[in-house]
């Protein structure tokens, strides 16, 4: 991954970003089966982010 790359997704921040994690899944693949596993778990924590907010929004 180079600084391009790990610019390309910003860390801090309160909300989730869907199209990131598609951008971030998309770069992840590699040639044949192999995952670049920075960009796998880049997208796997955002998921994770959006998982709380759908939480946290359906119990107010």
């Amino acid at each position: 991954m180079d600084s391009q790359e790990i610019n390309a997704f910003p860390t801090k921040k309160h909300d989730s970003d869907l199209e990131m994690v598609l951008r971030a899944l998309r770069m992840s693949q590699l040639d044949g089966t192999d995952v670049s596993i920075p960009h796998y778990l880049h997208a796997y924590a955002e998921l994770c982010r959006w998982h709380d907010l759908i939480l946290y929004a359906s119990r107010k």
